[in-house]
């Protein structure tokens, strides 16, 4: 009865069981390995490692194998073989896709070519023979002859003896099974092939330019000197196959164009493919370690694979260029790849540190992109965790050739002295931000000035080159600090340097030299006391020729959180006593490039010193405090979190943390981009780049 229960479809599937158990115990086995794993380093060595490379493609091999309810023995001969070798194994699964999924078929090729063919074991002849398997296991239709179909052994046996024989370009020696490929897959026969190399142009025999002999060899035509149109294709070619010298002899349009420039590529051992764009044939080949378009309406941007091409991961053409650039680094593809695969068995934790280094590994493994945006869908994974991986992620991004430019901001058209007290003749204060030979004099023996940036600087320096022998023996310079609440306009001002800091050159126009200051500087105000007078009227007590600021500009930044006597802001920043150590621990809801902490004490709390220990993501250090309302500078800082001195959350009436938040589909979409930097200028990599945004924003990951 049980039998009888059963459907057709069930009793014609062989009986894949013995494939299941063989799946199983492997990713027990693969479990055992990794679930005691709790450093991605160790995880990765595991990954390098000749059994964690046979383990891991082994059980991606069955999963392909089950999923398409296949029976085969994996176990005996050539098959075997390929399922117990670490090295045949990772190229067979790295070399791309098959259409159809059919790696039982690749299989047997495989196992064919091994049987007859003892040195496709290793080196060329093993790449080329799991090009074929790869190729033919979707059958790989003749041109010339409708409803028949290439042999893939018998186009292994020709390619290997030509390649004995020399008659292909280098780089047919040199490029990797992938590349093969789009060689072993031509759509013409072998005595076609031979028919191209006997008779190519002269110029055109070369690696650089050999598809593009198409253009010299093709007459392009939709009717036949007999007036026949090319939509009667039969009666266009006379009712003769179709062949490369048939294309030759009568020509085509777009299609046959493109098709003979492919093979003539292929012919010689250079990788090529037909390319559609919209209502036209295009062909790519492979040249100078890319791929170039030719017979082309449009760019890569608007192609893709023929319908008969084999592609990989998508359709569009510019994923060829993108799987290319993953084969160029092949080492790392393929580690990239077993990253992703044993994500599959880990805990929230391993599989995002998993598939975030393969990404990070190899940033063309489109398919590791698509696994990073399911293991952050994953509600058990700690955001902690992805932050703590996305900051040096980011710290890279913002790299010093990012970082502006120490420059001088006295020199801007935007930087004024906004007030000056004292008189000073006919010698404006605003002379000495001039670059011309002025200068600012001044006839009282006291003396302030406020000079105004048009932006907040990083002052680094500060030099003033003072006229004659007219100095300020004392000066005091201060900055203005952040008002708030309990904060009076006279102490607006907070003292960052005197003459006692001062470096001096000079005994007459002398320079004083002072160096700069931690936080964000908009204001500066500088008393000048016990000047000199000068020797010749006697009339200048002070005198500036030069006054010049020193440094450089913040980068965009913003209040990202405020905190009052402990709590949560509107912003998402917590603050909470530490576990351990007692210490105050300040969350940041995202990666953030830090600027600066403003704190207002409460007036019985105000401390004496000028310093506060501060740790940011578990590294601690001392930094400056500036006063009155404390500005603790944490410029090109990036954390998720800051640890503060236990209690610190009772003596403060206010707290601003100041800088940059990233989240984390920002950074990832930066990375991205810096790694397309160099060719954003083609449209093959500007479609890309926009595809990879496209993919980012579908995560479902706020933070």
């Amino acid at each position: 009865m049980a039998q009888q229960r059963r459907t057709k479809d069930e009793l014609r599937r062989p009986d894949n069981s013995q494939l299941n158990d063989m799946l199983k115990t492997r990713k027990a086995n693969l479990l055992s390995e990794v679930r005691s794993i709790t450093d991605i380093n160790v995880l990765i060595r595991y990954a390098e490692s000749s059994e964690g490379t046979l383990t891991v493609f082994q059980i991606d091999l069955l999963e392909k194998l089950v999923s398409q309810g296949e029976k085969l023995n994996l176990e005996e001969g050539e098959i075997g073989w390929v399922f117990q070798t670490p090295s045949c194994l990772e190229l067979l699964l790295t070399s791309g896709d098959i259409l159809n999924g059919d790696y039982k078929k690749a299989l047997i090729t495989l196992g064919c070519i091994l049987g007859q063919d003892p040195a496709a074991r290793e080196g060329l002849r093993m790449r080329l023979a799991i090009a074929v398997a790869l190729t033919f296991a979707h059958p790989v239709p003749c041109q010339a002859v409708k409803n028949t179909f290439i042999d893939g052994v018998s186009r292994y046996q020709t390619f290997s003896t030509w390649a004995d024989e020399g008659v292909f370009f280098n780089v047919f020696h040199e490029v990797n099974a992938w590349h093969l490929r789009y060689v072993v897959g031509s759509w013409h026969s072998n005595e076609e092939l031979v028919w191209a190399r006997e008779n190519i142009s002269p110029s055109h025999k070369n690696p650089q330019h050999v598809a593009e002999a198409t253009f010299k060899m093709m007459t392009y035509r939709g009717v036949n000197d007999e007036g026949t149109p090319l939509k009667n294709k039969d009666e266009f070619y006379h009712f003769l196959p179709v062949t490369l010298e048939n294309y030759h002899k009568y020509g085509g349009v777009c299609g046959a164009i493109a098709r003979f420039g492919v093979a003539m590529a292929q012919a010689h051992g250079v990788p090529a493919m037909v390319v559609g764009q919209p209502g036209h044939a295009a062909l790519a080949w492979y040249r100078d370690g890319s791929w170039a378009l030719a017979n082309k309406v449009r760019g890569w941007d608007n192609s893709r694979a023929n319908r008969r091409t084999q592609y990989m991961w998508r359709k569009p053409a510019p994923f060829i260029q993108l799987m290319n650039d993953a084969q160029r680094i092949l080492p790392y593809y393929q580690l990239s790849e077993k990253l992703r695969l044993i994500a599959g068995v880990c805990n929230p934790r391993m599989a995002f540190l998993a598939v975030f280094n393969a990404i990070t590994i190899c940033p063309y493994n489109y398919r590791a992109w698509e696994d990073l945006g399911t293991v952050l869908g994953d509600p058990d994974l700690d955001v902690n965790v992805v932050h703590e991986a996305m900051t040096p992620l980011l710290k890279n991004q913002l790299s010093d050739n990012q970082t502006p430019k120490i420059r001088n901001f006295s020199r801007d058209e935007d930087t004024q002295v906004e007030w000056c007290s004292g008189a000073h003749a006919h010698f404006p204060a605003h002379n000495m931000l001039n670059e011309a030979e002025q200068q600012w004099r001044c006839c009282d023996p006291e003396a302030e000035f406020v000079v105004r940036l048009d932006e907040p600087v990083i002052v680094t320096s500060l030099k003033i080159q003072w006229f004659n022998v007219c100095k300020s023996e004392e000066y005091t310079v201060f900055v203005e600090g952040v008002a708030g609440d309990g904060v009076s306009d006279s102490d607006r001002y907070q003292v960052v340097r005197t003459h006692r800091d001062e470096e001096v050159k000079g005994r007459q126009n002398t320079w004083s030299t002072l160096s700069g200051w931690s936080g964000p500087t908009r204001r500066i105000k500088f008393h000048l006391r016990n000047g000199k007078k000068d020797n010749r009227k006697g009339r200048f007590y002070f005198g500036i020729r030069k006054l010049e600021i020193w440094g450089r500009p913040v980068l965009p930044s913003r209040n990202i959180g405020v905190v009052i006597g402990g709590g949560e802001s509107n912003l998402g920043v917590k603050l909470q006593e530490g576990e351990e150590g007692g210490n105050t621990i300040l969350r940041l809801p995202h990666v953030t490039h830090l600027h600066s902490l403003e704190v207002v004490w409460k007036k019985t709390a105000c401390p004496t010193n000028s310093q506060l220990t501060v740790g940011i993501n578990g590294s601690y250090g001392t930094v400056e405090v500036n006063r009155p309302t404390d500005n603790v500078s944490l410029v090109d800082h990036m954390a998720t979190e800051l640890v503060l001195p236990r209690g610190f959350e009772n003596d403060v009436e206010a707290l601003r943390v100041n800088g940059t938040p990233y989240k984390t589909k920002k950074i990832l979409k930066m990375f991205i981009k810096s790694v397309f930097k160099e060719k954003l200028e083609e449209g093959c990599y500007a479609y890309l780049e926009k595809e990879f945004r496209e993919l980012i924003n579908s995560f479902s990951f706020s933070s």
